[in-house]
């Protein structure tokens, strides 16, 4: 029984299994690879790691157009991602700087998109990082290599698939042409982020007074940011994406059409050559995600450097807040910014209390 037969028995009593007995076997021999492209072109939403990856590496460089052309490589996702002005980041999100009580009410959506999509913080517990302001001419050359070499490759890899098309498909430039469009649209996304997030802190950059900044998260999940107070300042409000207003955005679903469209370029593939395509695209997608699985490790966000050091779990809120308030002998800090209302005391205090 062939996969048509089987569909039309599933399918018998449907205006599907009508259209399919009627129609003649040359179509979907002419058309299956266009019909299967067409499926999965822009589904799935798989450039947001190398979304996430490229926006926190555009703040150490001073040309982001011409970084994220270097930078690209043929996402599907890209246009849909596009269209949707690049959700980075976690809603919610708020920070309280520990010892003045100073309140943020936004945080960098790539910053928080690290931290909770590129963790997994269990409800009740904290993060602890550690941030430093990494100055471009304190980085010795055998440091930066493997990581710039990995942000430059992307050009260089989609060119070197359109070669093993040429190589090794029957109708390679049909192929070609389908894999640029795919191209041209994560280019299109990539030159939106650099516009939107390539810019350099213009703040002041003489306080290196330490310091550290607590980040709420819904479902009782927190991070604990620890470093140089100006360092804590750039990685947190050093982005807008999507807060810009831009004429970009709007492109991604007249691009979506288009990449549906192209399809239609690959009605004259053998399926060997689908085949051979689908490789190609696992094979991008799998330089794309080590790429931004490699870089996530320890990032450098806006010149700023952050290092994962510990997750801690907390019964409730306010032992955190009391384990944070040690090192500043006072918790006025949590009571100026709302995170307490009432005095708290330990398990311990309240059994004491009670045996006296």
């Amino acid at each position: 029984m062939t996969l048509l037969d089987l569909l039309t028995k599933e399918y018998r009593h449907t205006a599907f299994a009508f259209v399919v007995e009627k129609m003649d076997s040359r179509i979907w021999d002419g058309f299956g690879v266009s019909i299967a492209a067409a499926a999965v072109v822009d589904k799935l939403a798989l450039s947001r790691d190398d979304t996430w990856a490229l926006a926190s590496s555009l703040g150490s460089t001073g040309r982001p157009i011409l970084f994220s052309v270097l930078w690209t490589v043929p996402q599907l996702g890209s246009s849909q991602f596009l269209a949707q002005r690049v959700p980075l980041g976690k809603s919610g999100i708020e920070g309280v700087i520990i010892g003045d009580g100073h309140r943020l009410s936004f945080v960098n959506p790539v910053l928080t998109e690290w931290i909770f999509a590129r963790h997994t913080i269990p409800s009740g517990s904290c993060l602890f990082a550690t941030v430093t302001l990494r100055r471009e001419h304190a980085k010795r050359k055998h440091e930066i290599a493997p990581e710039k070499l990995l942000q430059s490759f992307g050009l260089p890899f989609t060119v070197l698939m359109c070669l093993f098309f040429y190589a090794t498909t029957t109708h390679a430039t049909p192929i070609i042409m389908f894999y640029g469009g795919l191209y041209a649209s994560t280019l299109t996304l990539n030159v939106y982020l650099a516009l939107q997030t390539a810019g350099f802190w213009a703040g002041f950059t003489g306080d290196a007074e330490l310091s550290r900044l607590l980040i709420l998260a819904p479902n009782d999940a927190w991070t604990v940011l620890s470093g140089p107070r100006d360092a804590i300042k750039i990685v947190t409000t050093g982005s807008h994406v999507g807060n810009l207003p831009s004429r970009i955005p709007g492109l991604g679903q007249f691009i979506l059409v288009l990449l549906i469209l192209s399809t239609a370029l690959l009605r004259d593939a053998t399926w060997k050559d689908g085949l051979i395509l689908l490789v190609a695209l696992f094979a991008t997608h799998l330089f794309s995600y080590k790429r931004a699985a490699s870089l996530s490790t320890s990032p450098t966000i806006r010149r700023v450097g952050l290092t994962e050091n510990c997750i801690k779990a907390y019964q409730r809120r306010a032992e955190l807040i009391s384990a944070l308030s040690a090192s500043q002998n006072s918790d006025t800090w949590a009571y100026d910014s709302g995170l307490l209302t009432r005095k708290y005391r330990p398990p311990k205090d309240k059994d004491r209390q009670a045996f006296d």
